[in-house]
């Protein structure tokens, strides 16, 4: 997908609300909206945008060299059509363009799509976290806690 224009958060507030909207879509129980601006509006995060409206997202934390993915996600009706990817991407050259050292996130063991994203991006597993995530039936998923060392 090739007209995906990524903007600093920051500079696209009008959007934030949608950019919930897409948060709220995967989560059993979603942070509350002003949390989640405060994240988007870390001088990092990124808004993936076409034809005006908000199609994904990435919230980044960025301290002492060290990038962390807080979350990357989506439009649900717009997945596996690169917009993550992009996203990620974009993650990647600034923080190349800033010289920091490496990137950290964390994925759920039992989404396959996410981390098959993060191997084609060149993260690697530097560990597990038994039962982080508690889902819906009241059962749990283990986290990855993936890592990219950059240049």
């Amino acid at each position: 997908m090739n007209n995906i224009r990524i903007v600093y958060s920051a500079d696209a507030i009008s959007l934030h609300q949608r950019a919930y909207s897409i948060f709220c879509a995967h989560r059993d129980s979603p942070w509350q909206f002003t949390t989640f601006e405060k994240a988007l509006m870390l001088p990092n995060s990124l808004i993936a945008i076409i034809d005006n409206e908000c199609v994904g997202y990435a919230l980044i934390t960025v301290v002492l060299g060290e990038v962390e993915i807080e979350d990357i996600c989506a439009l649900p009706d717009l997945r596996r059509q690169g917009i993550a990817s992009t996203l990620l991407s974009h993650v990647i050259s600034d923080a190349n363009r800033r010289r920091d050292d490496y990137i950290l996130l964390e994925v759920a063991q039992k989404n396959k799509p996410a981390k098959a994203l993060y191997e084609k991006h060149g993260f690697a597993l530097v560990t597990t976290r038994k039962n982080y995530y508690r889902l819906v039936n009241n059962t749990f998923d283990d986290a990855l806690l993936l890592k990219k060392i950059l240049p």
